[in-house]
């Protein structure tokens, strides 16, 4: 391994022909099913849960539902 002068990082892998990164888009409900189900109940569909009003998601945190 090399690191790079950005900060990113250079894997010499003899004998590999490729190195593929697994897509974990699929998985992210399943790890945070919580947040998705909260989510849900967002009063906009494309709720970024930072500020906007009735944000089923920043609710659960300021109520302790959610940590």
């Amino acid at each position: 391994m090399h690191q790079l002068p950005d900060g990113g990082w250079l894997i010499d892998t003899p004998g590999m022909r490729e190195l593929q990164l697994v897509d974990v888009a699929d998985a992210i409900e399943d790890v945070f099913s919580d947040i998705a189900q909260l989510a849900d109940a967002c009063r906009f569909s494309d709720c970024t849960h930072t500020t906007e009003p009735d944000c089923a998601v920043l609710e659960a945190i300021d109520s302790g539902v959610l940590e």
